[in-house]
């Protein structure tokens, strides 16, 4: 029943996108955040298993839109065709794997195949109808990350109960009740701690420095929680830059940086335990670092034999156990090589970058109230990040936020059909920039 309420509820958002692209966009990110893809099982939605709720909801939204625009969006298509050449190397490959491949998944070849370029169109299609609505995206992942570490330092310090624990201990391998690693409603700790890495750099649409800093500081510490080295030192980075571009005065951005730290040495003080498992990943990784060496090295050879059809999804994993690796290869470009083919997985990782020199090309030739503050900062830093764990090679939503960010970054395309113009002709006239 419940799983039919909510299916019922995602077909609602996804028809109010006719209206408006900005509501579904958002929903997409709550649901994303919201509900761990463990506990999607325990919904019993009809027919689509433990599919992230997110990219539910970017699924559905996009089959509204291609049945009712699609001119409009093969008209975006065409505007950036090489970032959908690329993709389509990408669909085209990994759903042939996915179909000749005895691990063949339909539900995971949405989410990872299909989705994540689902979301790029819809967010560049509404940074194209309302720069407002874009920026309001941007805003309302600021706002759930924010909300999100609330409730995991709040989980991760025992005030608040674990909602999902009974779905993490029957769905979730990993899972243990003594888990010790800051997760929120999410499927990793990793995965949250990328989603506040994200944040910070979208934290530029925010005017007050005080804000920043303070917002900022929230996230850093929910990241060391998490205890991810790579999000905190990217972290970090990003605040620096955040900073310096804001061209806040030494001084006060001195104060601002020492109100942080005596804040979070308070913190620390009062509960010691909050950087004890960061302090011994930095001291010791219990060998981390050296099986993500080991992974690449035994992984490079095999994910060579898969050049153009791959082995079928999650085969990564047990392709690892038979070399000797003790988890995974820890590593999203070997393990989607693995799983979908050599060739379509450089073709998504090429995409990538193409969608990121859009993005840079956009912040010198686009009018810069039509950009998202920011986006490209939290983008660069955010796909950085997903290098240093799985991220992308795994059914978490994470690939479909991953897309989501990028296409805050996407310059909007004007040249619509004939049939569409007259819709955005209220909308402010804005550059077309070709990638």
């Amino acid at each position: 029943m419940l799983g039919s309420v909510v299916l019922v509820g995602i077909l609602a958002v996804a028809a109010c996108s006719l209206r408006s692209l900005a509501l579904p966009c958002i929903v997409a990110v709550i649901a994303f955040v919201a509900v761990p893809e463990a506990a999607v099982y325990t919904l019993g939605v009809p027919g689509l298993g433990g599919v992230n709720l997110g990219v539910l909801v970017v699924m559905a939204t996009a089959t509204v839109q291609v049945l009712f625009r699609a001119p409009t969006y093969l008209a975006d298509v065409m505007a950036r065709p090489w970032i959908w050449i690329v993709l389509a190397v990408w669909i085209a490959g990994a759903t042939i794997t996915n179909f000749v491949a005895t691990s063949s998944s339909p539900s995971t070849w949405a989410e990872l195949v299909v989705a994540p370029p689902a979301a790029y169109l819809l967010v560049q299609r509404l940074g194209a109808e309302s720069a407002a609505g874009r920026a309001l995206l941007a805003r309302a992942i600021v706002t759930v990350a924010a909300l999100e570490a609330v409730l995991a330092l709040a989980i991760w310090t025992g005030v608040v109960d674990q909602p999902f624990a009974e779905a993490h201990s029957t769905f979730t391998y990993w899972w243990t009740p003594e888990y010790a690693r800051a997760l929120g409603t999410m499927d990793s700790s990793l995965v949250l701690a990328g989603l506040m890495l994200a944040a910070i750099g979208l934290l530029a649409s925010v005017r007050s420095n005080w804000m920043v800093i303070a917002t900022s500081a929230l996230f850093l510490v929910t990241i060391a929680t998490a205890e991810s080295r790579g999000a905190l030192g990217l972290g970090l980075v990003v605040l620096t830059v955040l900073l310096v571009r804001r061209r806040v005065p030494f001084a006060t951005a001195l104060g601002l940086v020492f109100a942080a730290v005596m804040t979070l040495a308070v913190v620390v003080l009062v509960n010691p335990e909050l950087t004890d498992g960061l302090s011994a990943k930095l001291e010791d990784d219990n060998g981390s670092a050296n099986a993500r060496v080991r992974g690449i090295a035994v992984g490079v050879p095999a994910a060579l034999e898969t050049t153009l059809v791959g082995n079928g999804p999650s085969s990564s994993f047990s392709i690892a156990r038979s070399l000797g690796l003790a988890t995974s290869f820890e590593n999203p470009v070997i393990m989607t090589a693995l799983d979908w083919g050599l060739l379509p997985a450089l073709a998504f990782v090429t995409a990538q970058l193409f969608a990121l020199r859009s993005g840079f090309r956009a912040r010198v030739r686009v009018r810069g109230d039509v950009l998202v503050p920011g986006a490209l900062l939290a983008a660069s830093a955010y796909s950085v990040y997903l290098l240093t764990f799985s991220s992308y090679a795994l059914t978490s939503g994470i690939a479909v936020f991953t897309w989501i960010v990028l296409g805050l970054t996407a310059p909007p395309n004007r040249e619509l059909p004939r049939t569409e113009r007259a819709l955005n002709e209220s909308q402010p006239a804005v550059a077309e920039v070709r990638s």
